[in-house]
């Protein structure tokens, strides 16, 4: 499925550019007030921030995340070892108020700072290079995504809890198969990224009920001839966000079907047929007062079909259960 190009500003005076689009916008801000008479408050309350990233070669695998949640923040970093098969990081805090700061331009440097204490995370966007780096505890960590090799996509989904009319949109931008250099230092050792490290960078912004559950799933690295292939899909039921890139070229690929007994994914297109060989099976539920976070993320290889090509592919597979 061939993909329009992104709107400049997806959501203007109330009328909102819902679909899943090549290349990244100019701006994110929420405009629904016009149409929607939204306050204040509603805003507050609903308006959230994210930004992810992923990185991963034969050795270590490192994912991390910054979220902007209005009246509070968090930040979460896990690094596995994947020749020892032991987890070297694991850690996720909530931040007071306005310590998180994430920008309504995806491509703003920069773009996320999250700093308090002895977690610290910034990303920057540094011409061809988005770079991230930052201390988690007592991981240190720095690494540059080359961006020009793969196209970005925006995905303009609404969301709704089926009470609240209010919850209109989520804007996300995603990117996979980039190149990544860099380095870390975790429980006492040093590592450097090998020069086939791939990545994936994602931003969200959007109004999100205050309850919220979903499920995805994404993969980056190279085919068996040496092509760089990847894929973020979604439990949308109409596909939004569905893509799958080949040689740095993205493609939609409609609804997906995410199989938790067995971590499975089937396109209804049939372009994508995959299932998980769980290395680390990462879990972690938060707590704090009326905000919840649980996260299943297992790690592993998605071993299958992609297109006419067969992958085994290093990523994970997500189901979210959130309440702030």
């Amino acid at each position: 499925m061939d993909l329009g190009t992104a709107p400049s500003v997806p959501v203007s005076d109330g009328d909102i550019a819902f679909g899943t689009y090549r290349g990244s916008c100019t701006s994110t801000a929420i405009d629904l007030g016009f149409r929607f008479g939204l306050g204040r408050f509603v805003r507050l309350r609903h308006e959230k921030k994210l930004q992810r990233f992923w990185a991963v070669d034969e050795a270590i695998a490192l994912y991390g995340s910054v979220i902007d949640a209005g009246p509070v923040g968090m930040v979460s970093l896990w690094v596995f070892d994947r020749d020892a098969g032991t987890v070297l990081t694991d850690s996720t805090s909530v931040l007071p108020p306005f310590v998180a700061r994430i920008d309504d331009n995806p491509m703003a440097d920069p773009i996320a700072v999250a700093r308090f204490l002895d977690h610290r995370v910034t990303l920057d966007n540094r011409g061809d290079t988005t770079r991230v780096s930052g201390r988690m505890e007592r991981t240190k960590f720095t690494i540059g995504y080359d961006t020009p090799a793969a196209e970005p996509t925006t995905a303009v989904r609404p969301t709704t809890d089926g009470r609240d009319s209010s919850q209109r949109v989520v804007i996300s931008q995603r990117s996979t198969s980039l190149p990544v250099t860099g380095w870390l230092n975790a429980d006492g050792h040093r590592y450097r990224f090998s020069e086939d490290a791939t990545g994936m960078l994602e931003y969200a912004h959007g109004l999100v009920p205050t309850t919220t559950t979903w499920r995805r799933a994404l993969a980056s690295g190279y085919a068996a001839d040496g092509t760089a292939v990847g894929f973020t899909v979604g439990g949308d039921p109409e596909g939004v966000g569905n893509v799958v890139w080949i040689d740095g070229v993205p493609r939609g690929v409609g609804p997906t079907t995410i199989t938790s007994d067995g971590w499975r994914i089937e396109t209804e297109d049939g372009s994508l047929s995959v299932t998980l060989d769980v290395e680390y099976p990462h879990r972690r539920t938060v707590s704090l007062g009326p905000i919840s976070y649980r996260i299943v993320q297992p790690f592993g290889r998605w071993q299958g079909t992609l297109g006419d090509r067969t992958v085994e592919l290093p990523g994970v597979c997500e189901i979210h259960d959130a309440s702030w």
